[in-house]
């Protein structure tokens, strides 16, 4: 894919937020810098990610391509017959296949990243006429090993200060590919019901559905019940789920961005959030406003049914097969 010629541009405005939250947050300066800087910490690291969407997505879309043929070496048979050459890990489709998982390309309708796209189609279409990787199985490309093995070459690096986790993270991926859970893979030692991680989560769907009928209006004891109802729980164990979601500050500001999104939902169903007004007023967190983020909550929320919430309660309660 095409490189971006005006890219050295832009990306000052990214540097140049990384410079003010660099510098506010300076202990020199003494209490006044402490104020706010937990979220000025977050900031910058948001933004840091940002600047790795503008100038490193092509290293990450190449490794995963590489990763992918690495671990499926059918689909790179495939590539060399349909595109008639031999694909070496320098080969430019890898990236333009590692870039379809990305969910924005820089340019989603450049010629090369459809062709990718297309051959990526036709390999699973023939894949699945030769019953590859087995009778009815769905061909699942970046599969969990070739993610670890990726998430494990994008820690990869001599910089000493972030060393002291990126190392045992990279460790901990390797060895699970070898079957070995250890170090950053080892479960915390707690009692635990079921899944606890996974049944977490649907429990947070089930108190954004609460949340999201208090937004639209409805009293809190009544939506309480009308989520309790739906999903076979009582009004006191949600509250109990509630409390314990609580202690987390991202799954405080989680909710009441629900409570936005059941407010505001037919605004942001009809345009943009900045349509809003006032919308700052409203806060962020993590470098997202509020609103922004009340928005991605609505999608979520509106695809997300009572007995589907009921449903993976149930099933997250069991043990794991491997429990």
């Amino acid at each position: 894919m095409a490189r971006d010629p005006e890219i050295r541009e832009y990306i000052h405005l990214y540097l140049d937020v990384l410079f003010e939250l660099y510098e506010e947050s300076d202990p020199s300066l003494g209490e006044a810098s402490e104020d706010g800087k937990l979220a000025r910490a977050r900031h910058a690291i948001d933004v840091w990610w940002r600047l790795h969407d503008i100038l490193m997505v092509w290293a990450q879309a190449h490794l995963t391509g590489h990763f992918i043929c690495m671990h499926t070496p059918e689909l790179t048979d495939f590539l060399n017959r349909e595109l008639q050459t031999e694909i070496t890990e320098d080969s430019h489709i890898l990236e333009q296949i590692g870039l379809l998982y990305s969910c924005n390309p820089p340019d989603d309708c450049d010629p090369d990243l459809l062709r990718a796209e297309d051959l990526i189609e036709e390999f699973k279409k023939e894949a699945a006429e030769n019953d590859f990787p087995a009778p009815g199985e769905e061909v699942e490309l970046l599969t969990t090993t070739a993610l670890r093995t990726l998430v494990r070459e994008l820690l990869v690096s001599r910089s000493a200060n972030s060393s002291y986790w990126r190392f045992k993270l990279q460790k901990s991926l390797a060895a699970l590919n070898e079957g070995e859970v250890s170090g950053m893979s080892s479960p915390a030692a707690k009692k635990r019901q079921g899944q606890p991680y996974s049944l977490k989560q649907w429990k947070l769907h089930a108190i954004r559905q609460v949340y999201f009928r208090i937004g639209k209006g409805m009293k809190k004891y009544r939506a309480l019940d009308e989520v309790g109802r739906g999903i076979n729980q009582s009004t006191e164990t949600l509250r109990d789920w509630e409390k314990g979601l609580r202690q987390s500050e991202d799954y405080q500001v989680d909710l009441c961005c629900c409570e936005l999104a059941g407010r505001f939902q037919n605004e942001l169903k009809q345009g943009h959030y900045t349509s809003i007004p006032d919308y700052e007023e409203f806060g962020s967190h993590r470098g997202v406003y509020a609103v922004d983020r009340a928005g991605v909550l609505l999608r979520r929320i509106e695809v997300c049914s009572l007995e589907e919430i009921r449903t993976m309660i149930a099933k997250y309660r069991q043990k794991s097969s491997g429990g």
